[in-house]
């Protein structure tokens, strides 16, 4: 029992320690930033590309087509729905239901 109140002494836990920045992001340290350049390694792939920042109207219409894809595959899906629907209720009428 005194183990016990020992552990709940109220005195608040120390937060964890933060990784340093470049290991948060994954960059080694010690090695300069490179963009834009290749490595010897060839490994384009992994490097991302430079961030461009967007005007406010370009935000609007880059949101305007998210949701027209959106739409178009939800109408899509509603196609699919209905044409099932329209199967079972065919199916319906030939056994003899309402």
């Amino acid at each position: 029992m005194v183990a016990k109140k020992e552990q709940t002494t109220g005195q608040p836990k120390a937060p964890a320690p933060e990784p340093p920045a470049g290991e948060a992001t994954g960059e080694k340290s010690g090695e300069p930033e490179q963009q834009g350049t290749q490595s010897g390694g060839g490994d384009t792939a992994a490097r991302r590309k430079a961030w461009v920042k967007k005007t406010p109207v370009e935000r609007i219409l880059d949101e305007v087509q998210k949701q027209e894809g959106k739409v178009a595959a939800l109408k899509k899906e509603l196609e699919k729905e209905e044409a099932a629907l329209k199967t079972m209720r065919e199916a319906t009428k030939l056994l003899g239901g309402s």
